[in-house]
């Protein structure tokens, strides 16, 4: 029977006694104690306490988990309901161990094969690695063996020392009952004195002996070297080059070690060794002498052991440990596994969702809101989005909530009409009350020539478009923001997928196609604040006023009509100022009389109030000058003359 309790550290493992059907008939608690070392006790019943339910009550109280684990590994039926019982009496909970516990079918293990035997043959490869072998001497005396794979290749059994003993003396009259001290005496005389049992022993017992554990010498080192045969020899120098850092690979047992445990494991172990350990007489060409292999040809000769035998009495021990510890690691990479699935579930639930983020740059039409959709996962890296320009990130589980948060709130990016030129209203530039005049109706095909184009008709213009040469662009001017401060620029050159711009302050920089595209838009909002333009616009000359022309009437009347620029002022000594006074002189000098009262001439009359933007037709008569007026008033009244 053995004890673990359930937490991570291995408290104690024990190995009990047979128990008999007398040991449950008094107080268990009391039989209990009784089969425990003292460390168990204490952890039982407490330290220094009698043994009863009352103090296993009050023991386990005091814990962090209150009942007990106890996995009960053996082969033997009874044993395994008086253990069973005994333990009840204590607050635990009773596990029996499976074959399966240690190896499975698909490791080797066959129908039917002892736990016990399993046990001993993982604690071994728990110890020393694949490779494996194992001796128990018990009640029965067995071996079994796994591959360098860690496969069960099998083993044998057969009667323990003190069977064979027992038997001999039970169904035979004439030969005597050896009991086991008795043989254990004459082992340790035969080592310590160097006095082996003879193989033509003169003695009845000592003739049993030596045969008894003659046999069993023989038979193991025949096991041993069959087993060498299948897994090969020792590997000692293969383990220096070893570097294996793998902690799920199998351990290696390069120095070939055999394990020997049970109740008659020492002597086992002694018969096992060379020379059989000194206990039973070796002849000269006994297999003992190839318990060692040597160097090469032409190289001194240096023993190296084929194997090595060693004792564990607890090897069972190390088994259920490894067995508990592998099961622990099944259910822990079970429930991660489990877990695994569970997150790929729930991660499968965002693929295909939209989900949207700010960015500190904006897009063509000048939204920082980019939006994607979730197209992957990766367990370190996170959620794989791509967005819906192209470009793809990963992102945590936590960003990715803000994300489809954000998309939530602002939804898809709305579809932007751009406005063609008819629906771009101009608003004419105010001019004073006096001046204003209304403005001709424009043909269509005027109004499409004149009309500026439009803000979104300049952004279409600036979008590259695949075919279109790049270097058209060059020596347009374009806008970008620098921390809220708006620098204008120009286009120099293009070379390599990149234009080059020059800044009006002297700074220089490469744009690729998404920065062109933004500062040619930045540019036709702000256009009207580029320097260059402005001076450009302040160059340009004032358009001529058209001269003031002089209508005269059926009457004999003369009339000056004004244009929309009569009001400029003349400059005095000019050829208009010089006809105005010659005609005034001739008027002046023109004596009044009645044809001409009638018709009163009113020299230069004020300029008339234009009432519409478009100039007045002039009529086709041609207007008289002064010289001409002076002569058709002196015909008139005589032959006098003009001045």
């Amino acid at each position: 029977m053995h004890f673990i309790p359930p937490c991570n550290v291995i408290t104690g493992i024990i190995r009990t006694p047979l128990l008999i059907h007398e040991d449950l008939e008094g107080p268990l608690v009391e039989t209990l104690s009784r089969h425990l070392p003292q460390f168990a006790h204490d952890y039982i019943f407490g330290s220094s306490s009698p043994p009863s339910q009352e103090a296993a009550q009050l023991a386990s109280s005091s814990r962090d988990v209150p009942r007990l684990g106890v996995y009960i590994v053996s082969s033997n039926s009874d044993q395994i309901g008086y253990l069973s019982r005994l333990w009840s009496c204590v607050p635990s909970r009773v596990f029996q161990m499976k074959g399966d516990d240690f190896f499975t079918k698909d490791q080797g293990r066959y129908d039917r094969m002892g736990v016990d035997r399993l046990a001993v043959l993982r604690g071994a490869a728990e110890i020393h690695g694949f490779p494996a072998l194992v001796f128990d001497g018990g009640t029965a005396t067995t071996y079994t063996a796994a591959d360098a794979t860690g496969k069960v290749l099998g083993g044998g059994i057969g009667p323990g020392l003190r069977l064979k003993f027992k038997a001999l003396g039970d169904r035979t009259d004439a030969l005597p009952n050896i009991a086991p001290e008795e043989v254990l005496r004459r082992v340790a005389e035969a080592v310590e004195k160097r006095k082996p049992l003879p193989t033509f022993a003169r003695d009845t017992k000592e003739a049993i002996m030596v045969d008894v554990l003659g046999e069993l010498a023989l038979k193991g080192r025949d096991v041993i070297e069959r087993w060498l045969e299948v897994v090969g020899p020792s590997e000692v120098e293969e383990a220096k080059k070893d570097d294996s850092g793998d902690s799920d690979a199998l351990k290696k047992n390069f120095d070939r070690a055999v394990l020997v445990t049970g109740g008659d494991g020492d002597i086992l172990a002694q018969l096992l060794q060379p020379n059989r350990g000194g206990i039973v007489e070796v002849s000269a060409g006994d297999l003992s002498s190839s318990d060692t292999k040597t160097a090469g040809k032409g190289k001194a000769k240096t023993a190296t052991p084929k194997f090595q035998i060693m004792h564990s009495k607890h090897l069972i021990h190390y088994g259920i440990s490894s067995a508990i510890m592998n099961q622990v690691r099944k259910r822990r990479k079970a429930s991660e596994a489990k877990a695994k699935v569970q997150k790929e579930d729930e991660n499968q639930k965002f693929m295909g969702q939209r989900v949207a983020k700010i960015f500190a740059v904006e897009d063509d039409d000048g939204d920082n809101v980019f939006r994607g959709s979730i197209v992957g996962f990766h367990k370190t890296n996170g959620f794989l989005v791509k967005y819906d320009d192209g470009d793809k990130e990963h992102v945590l589980a936590e960003e990715l909530q803000g994300m489809l948060k954000l998309y939530r709130d602002n939804g898809e990016k709305e579809k932007k009409t751009r406005k063609t030129p008819a629906k771009v209203k101009q608003q004419p530039e105010k001019t004073p009350p006096s001046r204003k005049r209304a403005e001709p109706t424009p043909s269509p095909s005027a109004g499409k020539a004149k009309s500026p184009a439009p803000a979104a008709k300049k952004a279409k213009k600036a979008i590259v478009i695949k075919g279109k040469e790049a270097t058209e662009y060059i020596t347009d001017r374009v806008a970008k923001d620098f921390d809220g401060e708006i620098y204008f620029g120009t286009i120099k050159s293009y070379k390599g997928g990149f234009w080059h711009v020059r800044y009006d302050d002297g700074d220089e920089e490469d744009y690729d196609e998404k920065d062109l595209k933004r500062a040619l838009r930045l540019y036709s909002k702000v256009e009207n604040d580029d320097p260059t333009t402005k001076k450009k616009r302040g160059r340009q000359p004032k358009a001529a006023s058209p001269p003031a022309s002089t209508k005269a009437t059926k009457a004999g009347k003369s009339e000056t009509v004004a244009t929309p620029a009569a009001n400029k002022k003349e400059t005095p000594g000019s050829s208009s100022s010089k006809k105005r006074d010659a005609a005034q002189t001739a008027a002046e000098a023109t004596p009044t009389t009645p044809e001409n009262s009638k018709e009163k001439p009113t020299g230069i009359k004020e300029n008339k109030k234009p009432t519409e933007d478009k100039p007045e037709k002039q009529p086709d008569t041609k207007e008289p000058n002064a010289v001409e007026i002076a002569k058709k008033t002196n015909k008139e009244n005589g032959d006098k003359k003009a001045p």
